[in-house]
This record gives structure tokens, sequence and C-alpha cells, in this order.
């Protein structure tokens, strides 16, 4: 638990109480931050092996050209993103840019990503894209 009373606010501390019991130690936010960033648990062999075996390209045909041309075009084509390694190492740790659930950041990007990349050299996107290209401009419209 946290508390950040007056005493706190007055030295820019927080003071950090444990489950335990008892008062805890005071420090400043961002050495709290460093202190839960090293206590946060990696994420699990599982969880690793899903998107390995689950998200494998080779166990996907490219879209046929048929759906590709009926596919509704973007109103406002943006620039392409050229380097995928940064958006790649954003989806290697989460589903979707937005955290938890699509955003509109997702639908944003989602757009200026060429669907022809390399799916062996970017599973993580070629993944997220797959499912962020079929959201509807209705469900589009309705992300925070």
């Amino acid at each position: 638990m946290l508390v950040a009373g007056e005493e706190e606010m007055r030295t820019g501390t927080i003071d950090v109480r444990r489950r335990e019991g008892g008062r805890g130690e005071k420090m400043r936010v961002d050495e709290f931050a460093r202190m839960v960033e090293k206590e946060k648990p990696d994420f699990s062999q599982k969880y690793h092996n899903l998107y390995r075996d689950a998200w494998n390209p080779d166990n996907y045909d490219d879209v046929p050209a048929e759906e590709v041309k009926s596919a509704p075009k973007p109103k406002a084509v943006k620039k392409p993103v050229q380097d995928l390694a940064p958006l790649e190492a954003r989806l290697s740790k989460a589903q979707w840019l937005g955290g938890a659930k699509p955003s509109k950041e997702d639908a944003e990007k989602a757009q200026e990503v060429d669907a022809s990349l390399d799916k062996k050299k970017y599973p993580y996107t070629y993944a997220w894209l797959s499912l962020a290209a079929k959201f509807s401009p209705a469900m589009v419209a309705q992300f925070k």
C-alpha cells in the first residue's frame, strides 16, 4: 500500500507499506517504480510457447487476393511504417499497443503497416495485424 499524506507531499516521497504489516519505508516515486519493476515476474514459458505456436507464420497462408480487393480502403493513408523492429518489440510483450485491449493507436498503426510485411521476421506484428485488420469502422470508433 502506498501512503502519500502531508508529510510525504512535503518531502516528495511516498510511504510504502507491505502486506506483512507495519510501517514501510519512505522512498521517492521513481525508486518505488524501480523496486516494483525488479519484483515483476517474467512471462511464463507457457506464455511464450502460446505465442510461438499460435502465431507461427508457417501455419498461415497469405490472404487471398479477392479478400484484399474486397477489404474497405482506409479514408486517409498515412506514411507507412518503415522500421517494424520497435513495433515488433512492443507487440512481443503485449497483444495490443494500447495494453489489454485494442485502442485507437492500434487502429491507426494498423493502417500504416504494410500487410506484405515479412511474417517470419515480424511474427508478433503479423499476428497483431491479422487481428487488427478485422475490426469494422464502427468497432474502431469505440476504441479509446
